[in-house]
């Protein structure tokens, strides 16, 4: 089968995760999301077809993954709107209803997870990306570390695909693609990419921030590596789910740092005129070295206390609009685990990126907002990636 590999022009090419090339406007805008989106961890959007399409996991408050319940499991649910969602549908579990769409295209466990020890471990942390022909769903599965059966096993980052994400299509079907990578920290998956055909699998949980090139017909890891793998940033510390946003001349590198679940975790940043880095924050601190300015931080806003409202993602519209997209407790209970909230991107007068949740920068003469940083041009490039149109295969 030939693939028909469309490159699109701006603004078809924004999306999926992670590109922007929107202009500078004022004040970002917090969406009123009106359903109560719960469980809504580690939350990322794509779009198909005019339909958002919103992947989250489902929590970690059980040892024994349990894929027909509400833990364990990736969760997709649609939206026309970016404010109104609806649907539950799961990626993982049994698909013997043959006639209910909602369980029809689901992945039974795969048989290397048992294989490989991986039966007792959470799904965590999905990226969903569209690319040759098929959606890619990246997925960490992390180990019970309180548990001393399965607090010794690997952490691991595996792949399923789809044709489509549309559940009530008969093409509507995920298929396991195997392991993907498995060690210390390797959780947090995201898939970034440096031009048209050069994807790159980001990672990281309290180890380094990496970067592995993939092979874009597989989905897998490339067969050449670099030795050792590149590290895009470090704290010593809780430092995941790290994200490229690139705007512009810039690559923006995100990651969330801080005592997971508790009020001072948020995300911070930092930016590079090369895809590769090294990424700075605004006082020219290298990422690499502890470096990194913040990005979000918990607040209460309208009335509403966003708590830890890290570990989230970047997407980018169609119309060139760039949005955060993220989870918060709305207590220090953590009462109904982690709730859905997205809030537009904006970018200040020295090209720093703002959200609804962004603290004041610091107002210092250190404070220089890029004169330590130029980019090479006031020019915004025109970034690369590769997407199909569905129904163009032949």
């Amino acid at each position: 089968m030939k693939t028909a590999l469309i490159l699109l022009a701006v603004p078809l090419l924004m999306t999926l995760p992670g590109f922007s090339t929107a202009s500078m406007a004022a004040d970002p805008v917090l969406l009123p999301v009106t359903r109560n989106i719960n469980p809504a961890s580690c939350p990322q959007i794509i779009k198909q077809n005019g339909i958002y399409y919103l992947f989250s996991h489902s929590g970690d408050t059980t040892s024994t993954i349990t894929l027909e319940g509400k833990r364990a499991n990736i969760w997709m649910r649609t939206s026309t709107d970016l404010k109104n969602w609806s649907g539950d549908w799961n990626v993982f579990g049994t698909n013997t209803k043959a006639t209910d769409r909602k369980v029809l295209g689901r992945l039974p466990q795969p048989a290397w997870w048992t294989k490989a020890g991986y039966s007792f471990c959470y799904i965590w942390a999905p990226s969903i990306n569209y690319y040759n022909g098929e959606y890619h769903l990246y997925y960490a599965l992390a180990p019970d570390w309180k548990n001393p059966v399965t607090k010794k096993t690997p952490s691991a980052i595996g792949l399923a695909t789809a044709p489509t994400l549309d559940p009530m299509s008969p093409k509507y079907q995920w298929t396991d693609q195997g392991l993907i990578l498995d060690g210390e920290g390797t959780i947090d998956p995201n898939v970034v990419w440096e031009d048209e055909r050069k994807p790159y699998l980001l990672f990281g949980s309290q180890i380094p921030i990496y970067e592995r090139p993939l092979d874009f017909s597989t989905g897998k890891l490339a067969a050449v590596q670099p030795n050792p793998a590149p590290a895009m940033a470090y704290r010593k510390g809780v430092i995941e789910a790290p994200v490229i946003l690139k705007h512009g001349n810039w690559y923006y590198l995100f990651y969330a740092f801080g005592a997971y679940m508790d009020t001072n975790y948020g995300e911070w940043v930092g930016r590079s005129v090369s895809f590769n880095g090294p990424y700075l924050d605004r006082d020219g601190v290298d990422l690499n070295k502890s470096g990194g300015t913040r990005f979000i931080s918990s607040q209460l806003l309208g009335g509403i206390n966003y708590l830890a409202p890290a570990h989230g993602s970047v997407f980018t519209d169609t119309d060139g609009t760039v949005y955060w997209v993220g989870q918060y407790y709305k207590d220090s209970a953590h009462t109904g685990g982690r709730h859905l909230w997205i809030s537009t991107i904006e970018f200040d007068q020295d090209g720093w990126p703002r959200c609804a949740l962004t603290p004041p920068y610091p107002q210092t003469k250190k404070d220089a907002g890029g004169s330590k940083m130029q980019a090479p041009s006031t020019t915004q490039s025109q970034p690369f990636q590769p997407m199909e149109i569905e129904g163009q295969n032949k």
